[in-house]
């Protein structure tokens, strides 16, 4: 059935309430340069971190590609789409982003760093999980030797005494 429309010049308003934590202090809607479908919105906190939400300016409203539009204020992103009778299609990117260049220039911590070996510590973690469970699988199936074994089979040493 989908959402009935009065008019086809209605559109849906979709609206985010958006905390971020320390609060947002300024924020830009900037053209993404690798790619010309995608707008970001950067919410910069305290100069310490950037939450970066990459917006299609695209959905695919009834099968088809169809202009949507966006705007953020008082910590809230509205995401405008228009009339559409079965589905509606849209996926936006949300990530965070620690920023190092403006919080190393103002005798911050650089948290480049710690972001990276944050990075190095998952897989290598992994590596020594799988390790250790090959070597305790090891441990526990190789064949166990007894010390001290006696062989009372006949051998020629005991044939010649």
């Amino acid at each position: 059935m989908g959402w009935q429309c009065s008019s086809t010049q209605n559109h849906l308003n979709l609206t985010f309430a958006i905390a971020v934590s320390p609060a947002v202090t300024s924020a830009d809607i900037i053209p993404d340069p690798a790619n010309s479908d995608l707008e970001i919105l950067e919410l910069h906190s305290a100069s310490v971190m950037a939450t970066t939400i990459r917006l299609l300016k695209f959905a695919e409203v009834d099968g088809l590609p169809t202009p949507v539009s966006f705007w953020f204020n008082n910590s809230s992103l509205t995401i405008q789409f228009p009339c559409f009778t079965s589905s509606i299609v849209y996926d936006p990117d949300f990530s965070v982003v620690l920023l190092s260049t403006s919080s190393s220039s103002s005798g911050g911590p650089d948290l480049t760093l710690l972001a990276l070996l944050s990075l190095l510590a998952i897989p290598i973690v992994m590596i020594l999980v799988v390790l250790a469970a090959v070597l305790l699988i090891y441990l526990i199936k190789r064949p166990k030797t007894r010390l001290g074994s006696v062989n009372f089979g006949h051998t020629e040493e005991t044939a010649s005494l």
